[in-house]
């Protein structure tokens, strides 16, 4: 039976970049999924006006994602990297797309907890 063509399922989740092990491209999404809990955590109280705030969620989110998307295929969301590889019946690559964003905001979040309990305030 012949596979039909998908070709908007397949924006993203392909092999990550050549040369990059599988323990790369985990701590890879890692870094960049609590790059990305930390920013939007931080940004409200580090930047207090929402002038300046707005904009510079607004520059770096985009270049987290396009770092994560040349390096790994990122899709900065394992639900979607999911659905995308059940729909593809393919899920060679899915690992790092769970493991990578859970370990980032498991990291992110204890992070920010020991910051507060610390006495530490951005």
């Amino acid at each position: 039976m012949a596979r039909l063509a998908r070709p908007g399922l397949d924006f993203a989740l392909g092999p990550y970049r050549k040369g990059l092990s599988f323990m790369q491209a985990v701590a890879t999404e890692c870094a960049l999924t609590f790059a990305l809990c930390t920013l939007l955590r931080n940004a409200p109280r580090a930047l207090q006006t929402k002038h300046v705030r707005l904009p510079t969620i607004g520059i770096l989110v985009p270049f987290i994602i396009r770092v994560g998307c040349r390096l790994t295929g990122a899709s900065m969301n394992p639900i979607l990297a999911f659905a995308l590889a059940a729909s593809r019946d393919d899920f060679t690559y899915t690992a790092v797309y769970l493991i990578g964003p859970f370990l980032g905001s498991l990291l992110a979040g204890s992070v920010a907890r020991w910051c507060r309990s610390s006495g530490y305030r951005s």
